[in-house]
């Protein structure tokens, strides 16, 4: 999979990717993971609810860049799957790098549970049973558990909910589970009625704000700010704030502002620019109001649609359209990301003649033989062009060495390391050693 590195580092934008699993081919990923650099994204979520192991080339892709990969198993309560049927799962999952297990989705709701389950009391206690058997295996595999949004300021309330989660596992001492747990949120982010940093504060700055009771100029947690609501919880229960995974949570968006979607782009755009790390020199991406800054702790924010899909209803909240063209709000993204990397990186800006390179040195003709036929599986994958001089690969972004072959001396490589090249070890057989 041949793909251009154009790395945003501490980038806390993340993407929703495909919500099926029929676009992890390698044209389709090569195409999609060019275009998540190119936006500064170091986040992607992915949906892996059918329990189908997600292929280890994609994943390996996403992690190459430096994008992280969050696992999202969104089954409701009559639809789980029992947790050890995840075994040979997440060790597969644990063997190539994930990290982040998004367990369940909305549990504080009627919707996620049968109507007998919901009306039959103790709805926390019984979903914090469902959820410790996950959560641990997730822990046994090397992985951590986050757990997951919930419906804001409505049904079962949701920072009652949480409260009353965290207190429940404080009571059964499970100490393992709170020392890796990662809290999520839904961040209701397009009621352009209300500002752009709606509840910025927390309970600190509005404490008379309750569950289903809101005084008039108050505010709650239902906006950008929710995790200072849910960090206060934390903070509250267990003495520490936990880390937090923010997801975009779809909006309802009536005929009028559907006419002119410019205000719900400027605001996304003030969101962007919070997440990548852009100095403050750097000119505005939108003209919207100013935002306040998310919580330190706050690792990643997931906008919620990669692409248009047909007759769905949130399409204007797609990156691009139906035939993978990115809309004019995507095409802004991209510039200034573009910028950023020229501004952070001006020497490594200068033109590659080559993406990447194969470097070999002179053998005679029947030992590269033998040596290209071993690698022959590497070489349809990753296309590399096949150079035998310090000199040519020196005009490559990313150089890859065979580990047996110690030929090129520590002079000729400190050259290419000199010259911004990423300089990468494999086995004979196109495994990966250490990339330097």
């Amino acid at each position: 999979m041949r793909v251009e590195i154009n790395m945003i580092e501490n980038s806390k934008l993340g993407l929703q990717y495909f919500s099926d699993n029929l676009h992890y081919h390698q044209t389709e990923a090569e195409f999609w993971l060019n275009e998540l650099k190119d936006l500064g994204v170091n986040w992607v979520v992915l949906n892996n609810s059918d329990l189908i192991a997600i292929p280890e080339v994609f994943l390996t892709g996403l992690l190459e860049l430096q994008i992280t990969p969050i696992l999202r198993f969104n089954f409701p309560y009559t639809l789980q799957k029992p947790p050890h049927e995840f075994q040979l799962l997440l060790s597969f999952y644990q063997k190539i790098g994930i990290q982040y297990l998004v367990f369940f989705d909305r549990p504080n709701s009627q919707q996620f549970w049968s109507e007998k389950e919901w009306f039959h009391g103790d709805i926390v206690e019984r979903f914090i049973d469902l959820f410790l058997p996950y959560a641990k295996a997730a822990i046994q595999n090397g992985m951590q558990p986050v757990f997951p949004p919930l419906v804001v300021a409505d049904e079962f309330w949701d920072t009652a909910f949480l409260r009353l989660s965290l207190q429940s596992l404080v009571r059964r001492q499970e100490n393992e589970v709170l020392e890796k747990i990662i809290l999520s949120a839904y961040a209701h982010v397009g009621d352009l009625s209300r500002p752009l940093n709606w509840g910025a504060g927390g309970p600190q700055r509005f404490p008379l704000s309750r569950p289903f009771f809101r005084p008039e100029n108050s505010q709650d947690q239902k906006g950008l700010h929710i995790d200072d609501w849910y960090l206060a919880i934390t903070q509250g229960v267990l003495g520490k704030p936990l880390p937090m995974i923010l997801f975009e949570a779809s909006p309802t968006i009536n005929l009028i502002q559907l006419a002119d979607l410019s205000r719900l782009d400027n605001r996304r755009l003030s969101i962007i620019q919070q997440l990548l790390p852009f100095t403050d020199q750097t000119q505005s991406l939108s003209n919207d109001e100013a935002i306040l800054p998310l919580s330190n702790h706050t690792i990643c924010f997931a906008f919620s649609q990669l692409i248009e899909e047909p007759f769905s209803q949130t399409n204007y909240l797609a990156w691009y359209d139906l035939y993978r063209h990115p809309k004019p709000f995507t095409d802004k993204v991209k510039t200034w990301v573009h910028s950023l990397n020229y501004d952070q990186n001006p020497s490594s800006n200068k033109s590659k003649e080559h993406q990447h390179v194969l470097l070999l040195p002179p053998l005679p003709k029947t030992q590269l033989n033998y040596e290209l036929s071993q690698l022959q599986p590497y070489l349809l994958q990753k296309q590399p062009k096949i150079v035998f001089s310090i000199e040519e690969a020196i005009q490559a972004k990313r150089v890859t060495l065979l580990s047996h072959l110690d030929f090129f001396s520590p002079a000729e490589l400190d050259r290419l390391e000199k010259q911004q090249c990423e300089i990468e070890l494999i086995s004979h057989s196109g495994t990966k050693i250490v990339t330097m």
